[in-house]
């Protein structure tokens, strides 16, 4: 397992490798690694898991519960209204879309509960009421967040780091995974596809503050997710019926019915190839969890 999920990487045969660096990876094994469903269940059993962010980080979120739930494609009823899914202790699940939501996200996790995991679609980062929920992961971002704020997003680094610096204090998270993104649009000169000034600007700054941010906050594992370096040269496509208003290959990965829930299905998006797999949010996941389970490892190991 490898914690840092940010370092260089490349696809190969439909997986995303981290390269092994002996100077920073120190031994950890960071090529690709599958995780096995009920790996995930143990991990996450006991935890509040937030999601928040705009449709991107929606589509991570569909994709965690679909692989929790054995499916190995994903294609959802796109939504913006809160959701939860929880797990119970006998096996079974539930999950809801519902601005009623917003309360059972606060309170603790009951006797029959493993585990829940939430979702709240928002454009900043109100970073006071997201650590009112008590999550023990947080994973946030991504497009919109560059817009809170005159320098491509500073009032977004801001919520971030006081949520992080919240976690350190708290316990409250104790892991944050910070999503970046690429923007659907084919991208300026020398920026690599779908990456515009805003991607490159945004990612830059968020990156500068993770390296000053994180040796202050030993006790949070504080990653960057590379939603844009994953995206170029991805093997998977993007949804072709966006192509009419997000440049030439769209925006999201994932496959989508439409129009938003929970409005009556009319149609579906996917990409030219209508592989709804979508392997490069599953990719996404792996990284995430192999993060989540080598801090685990390594706080285990010094108890």
């Amino acid at each position: 397992m490898c914690l840092d999920i940010d370092s260089a990487g490349t696809w190969w045969a439909g997986q995303w490798h981290r390269k092994n660096v002996s100077d920073t990876d120190m031994g950890e094994d960071c090529e690709f690694h599958r995780i096995k469903r009920l790996e995930i269940i143990k991990h996450f059993s006991g935890k509040k898991i937030w999601f928040s962010g705009d449709s991107l980080n929606r589509q991570l979120y569909m994709r965690t519960i679909n692989y929790i739930r054995g499916m190995e494609g994903s294609m959802e009823h796109y939504f913006h209204d809160p959701a939860l899914y929880t797990y119970y202790k006998n096996g079974t699940d539930k999950f809801e879309i519902n601005v009623t939501m917003l309360p059972e996200m606060h309170k603790p996790l009951a006797d029959n509960e493993l585990f829940r995991i939430s979702f709240w679609f928002l454009l900043h980062v109100p970073a006071d009421e997201i650590v009112s929920y008590k999550p023990d992961i947080c994973i946030i971002g991504a497009i919109h967040h560059f817009t809170w704020g005159s320098d491509w997003g500073n009032y977004t680094r801001q919520g971030v780091e006081d949520i992080v610096r919240n976690g350190s204090v708290t316990g409250y998270p104790k892991q944050f995974f910070w999503m970046m993104f690429a923007d659907g649009d084919p991208g300026y000169p020398g920026n690599g596809p779908h990456l515009t000034n805003n991607a490159v600007q945004f990612a830059s700054r968020a990156r500068a503050q993770v390296v000053r941010v994180r040796p202050q906050v030993p006790n949070v594992n504080y990653q960057v997710i590379p939603f844009d370096t994953m995206s170029v040269d991805a093997p998977y496509k993007r949804n072709e019926l966006e192509k009419e208003w997000m440049g030439p290959n769209g925006l999201h990965f994932q496959c989508a019915f439409f129009p938003v829930y929970p409005q009556s299905i009319l149609g579906f998006k996917t990409p030219p190839n209508n592989d709804c797999r979508d392997g490069f949010n599953l990719n996404m996941l792996f990284l995430v969890m192999n993060s989540i389970i080598r801090w685990e490892e390594l706080h285990l190991a010094r108890l």
